[in-house]
């Protein structure tokens, strides 16, 4: 078993009235895809938030490779954020600036040199089959196409996390499971490590090694695919078939 990468130790957050966590605990293992369910509202975009610094916790810690999260700095937080990046649920593709552009603006916002850009921009663009795009705007491409340019996007910068946002969001399904293996294939040949926030299920259960079930504000299950399809607590049940939660009989 692969050691955890990112641990949420007793995380609790409120906005205002609106308590999202009281008491979060989970663990994000190093090189694995995990796959954030739980109904709509229930706070798994906040959790990608707090993940990435964007969001601190009213209380808790996140600890990454062992160090606290919520005690760094300023300055220590934006060389923290350097070991992610994150696909939008919409893809968040400029219309004014060509696939090339779009894939190269996280390393001009870092001040990479333009030849290491032009290199690094080729060589995504090669590995993702979508060299042919490299002059086109995102409204010339497909829905598909444009998830590719978005992810080429967010690992141009090498990163060790790569944080999905309900990525299939509004695709038909020969497209969703394009994008899946997508996920997949790209995941194993980079070796990122996936957190993914969706609500495909059961598909997006066959990319992932592990699942955490969020619920009131806290992880009511983590484990495998196969545990959770096999799981007898009714909260997990009514989810995963899609009826309401109730005691079953």
């Amino acid at each position: 078993m692969t050691s955890p990468l990112i641990q949420f130790v007793n995380i609790k957050k409120k906005f205002g009235t609106n308590i999202v966590m009281q008491g979060l605990d989970l663990s994000i293992h190093e090189g694995e895809t995990t796959t954030i369910i739980g109904k709509s509202g229930t706070g798994k975009s906040v959790l990608l938030k707090h993940i990435i610094g964007l969001i601190r916790p009213d209380s808790g810690s996140i600890l990454f490779a062992g160090e606290d999260i919520v005690k760094m700095g300023r300055k220590e937080i934006r060389k923290f954020k350097q070991n992610f990046s994150y696909m939008f649920q919409e893809n968040a593709l400029f219309d004014s600036m060509t696939v090339y552009e779009n894939i190269a603006l996280p390393l001009s916002e870092k001040k990479v040199p333009l030849d290491d850009v032009k290199k690094k921009v080729k060589l995504r663009m090669e590995q993702m089959e979508i060299s042919a795009t490299f002059s086109k705007y995102p409204s010339q491409l497909s829905g598909g196409m444009k998830k590719r340019v978005a992810l080429a996007r967010a690992l141009v910068t090498d990163p060790k996390i790569v944080l999905f946002d309900e990525p299939t969001t509004g695709l038909d399904p020969l497209r969703k499971n394009t994008v899946l293996s997508m996920i997949k294939s790209y995941r194993d040949m980079f070796g990122f490590t996936a957190v993914i926030v969706s609500h495909e299920i059961p598909d997006i259960f066959s990319i992932s090694q592990r699942v955490a079930m969020l619920d009131s504000g806290k992880i009511i299950f983590q484990g495998t695919p196969e545990e959770i399809m096999a799981s007898d607590e009714h909260k997990i049940r009514s989810f995963i078939n899609g009826y309401e939660d109730q005691e079953l009989e």
